[in-house]
């Protein structure tokens, strides 16, 4: 996390040098763009905001962050507009694809900020980041999530944070409070099958390999439609059944496997070493 800022900082502050005549920014602009005021001179946050917020609607999102980092460095640590520039550079970084340093600063809002909207809209992105895009792993799940405590968050982010406090202290072998955590969690929450698995994994350290298989076909059963989940479970029960000699099974297991492009070439090469181990199974595929 260290390095990731420090590199971020050194970014953000040559951008900051490179624009250090901040008039020059209106001047490219094009004269259509609702942007004929002039970049504020002088170190203040509030009128650095609404500069960036006027580049912020009209997409430039680029010279936008650069203004609301600008913004950051010289707002009052605890501020408003120390808040409001953490925001506005996190949702600017999600829109510029920079979603690590999108991150960090969604981090800084829930971590210490005191606005419920913000610290609300900010754990439901972060959700939906720790399930589909980059983002720093041991920053949300090691430090933010397992320490953090709300007593107002509805049903659907209390099941999240149990989910991911849980899965830390499972990694962690504490399986103890890794179950208490997951005990809370909804019978109806998205996160339920993903407890399925842990609990499958859990169970198969303690050489319960049947038991732990009939937990895997219901995950791989279930009609809920987290693919991901899915996927796991059918290439433990696939490595399973290599493991018991069943090779067609774990063929038809592996070809089911929705897998995106960065695990295709290991499904791949698993079909194939099945291929090679008894090529007779596959004659009529």
């Amino acid at each position: 996390m260290v390095k990731f800022r420090t590199l971020l900082i050194i970014f953000l502050s040559a951008l900051a040098l490179a624009a250090s005549e901040p008039e020059k920014i209106v001047k490219e602009e094009k004269p259509s763009e609702p942007l004929a005021v002039a970049a504020p001179s002088a170190p203040d946050a509030e009128a650095r905001i609404a500069f960036a917020g006027k580049l912020y609607n009209s997409k430039s999102y680029e010279k936008a962050a650069l203004n609301f980092y600008l913004a950051y460095k010289i707002a009052e640590t605890g501020s408003e507009d120390r808040e409001t520039t953490q925001y506005y550079l996190a949702d600017t970084f999600m829109k510029l694809g920079l979603t690590y340093a999108a991150t960090e600063f969604y981090y800084e809002i829930v971590k210490s900020g005191s606005n419920i909207d913000r610290i609300m809209t900010s754990l439901y992105t972060i959700q939906n980041l720790l399930e589909k895009s980059p983002h720093d792993d041991d920053l949300i799940k090691n430090d933010l999530i397992f320490n953090m405590e709300y007593d107002f968050l509805p049903g659907d982010l209390l099941d999240f944070s149990n989910y991911y406090k849980g899965e830390v202290n499972f990694k962690k072998r504490l399986y103890k409070w890794a179950n208490i955590r997951f005990s809370l969690i909804s019978p109806n929450s998205y996160y339920f099958n993903k407890v399925k698995f842990l609990k499958g994994i859990q169970i198969l350290a303690l050489d319960r390999v049947e038991e732990a298989m009939n937990i895997f076909r219901s995950i791989i059963e279930d009609k809920f439609q987290d693919f991901n989940i899915k996927n796991k479970a059918r290439q433990t029960l696939a490595r399973l059944y290599y493991e018991q000699g069943k090779y067609k099974e774990a063929y038809e297991l592996y070809v089911q496997i929705d897998s995106n492009v960065l695990e295709q070439d290991s499904v791949r090469e698993q079909c194939h070493n099945l291929y090679q181990r008894n090529c007779n199974l596959f004659r009529l595929r």
